[in-house]
């Protein structure tokens, strides 16, 4: 069994900061802003902040702790940022946004094929601790595996504004809502739902171990570096995005995401032609 699929059936502990975020007017003051109805329940408790032209600039799991009470889990590299413009916005609102180092995040597939997330307090939160717990690279290519076989995209600086909800197959998810609103970007993102044809989509692509005319490492090391990049198809005939870093797994196969508007077969990277495998 590969390690993507060990990973689905077991707990996988994120590597993320938490920001609680709470208040009398805290359901309706993230309503305003996140892509998911927040009055709705979802397969996923994952949700996106976007730009006005619907364009992702933030991911997190999202957790009702209770009545208007969330734990968000976002990148460490973007969670100040998000703070920031989260309380940009809170104007009169009766909200307060803090950090929540005392919690962690584990999550888990279910036999029925929904997601579940729980954030479990921990008694050590010197800054020390949390900052290694943070930069645990085990930690993160457990968790880029894990979001990967779950076909989830996830946001990092690299890839900040990139992509729209529905190139990375949200929609499919539940997440997505076209009706709840006004919010960021959903004028471009209910347009595209009712009107357009969504031509990209987010895929698993995985490196096979044949061909390789150049050092794994080396490719491993370009791909690790290379978020938020076009790289060409070998016939010319488009480019795709890299969605995320690569990773390695326990069977030496190196996995990433890309966005395409078709199946990646041949890539030319590092000016290498290397064939590839991809699935949504």
């Amino acid at each position: 069994m590969s390690e993507t699929n060990q990973s689905s059936g077991t707990n996988v502990t994120a590597p993320l900061p938490a920001i609680h975020l709470h208040g009398a007017d805290a359901t309706d003051f993230l309503n305003r802003l996140v892509i998911s109805d927040l009055s709705q329940p979802t397969s996923v408790p994952f949700s996106g902040i976007c730009n006005p032209k619907g364009r992702l600039l933030y991911t997190f799991w999202l957790l009702r702790q209770g009545d208007n009470d969330f734990l968000l889990f976002a990148d460490p590299r973007l969670t100040d940022e998000l703070k920031q413009f989260l309380s940009l916005r809170v104007f009169r609102s009766q909200v307060r946004i803090d950090t929540a180092p005392e919690w962690r995040l584990q999550l888990q597939s279910q036999t029925n094929g929904s997601l579940s997330a729980h954030a479990k307090p921990v008694i050590e939160t010197d800054a020390t601790n949390t900052e290694s717990f943070l930069s645990d690279p085990q930690l993160w290519r457990q968790y880029w595996l894990w979001l990967m076989h779950h076909h989830l995209p996830w946001i990092v600086p690299q890839n900040q504004g990139l992509f729209i909800p529905q190139h990375l197959d949200l929609q499919h998810h539940g997440i997505v809502s076209v009706d709840k609103g006004c919010y960021p970007g959903q004028e471009i993102i209910a347009r595209l739902h009712f009107l357009g044809k969504n031509k990209k989509h987010l895929y698993h692509v995985r490196f096979p171990d044949t061909n390789f005319s150049q050092d794994k490492s080396r490719l491993l090391q370009v791909l690790s570096n290379s978020t938020g990049r076009d790289w060409p198809l070998c016939d010319h005939t488009g480019m795709v995005i890299q969605a995320s870093p690569a990773v390695l797994d326990k069977q030496d196969t190196i996995h990433c995401q890309m966005v395409a508007s078709q199946p990646p077969t041949c890539l030319d990277i590092d000016q290498q032609k290397i064939e590839v495998s991809a699935q949504r």
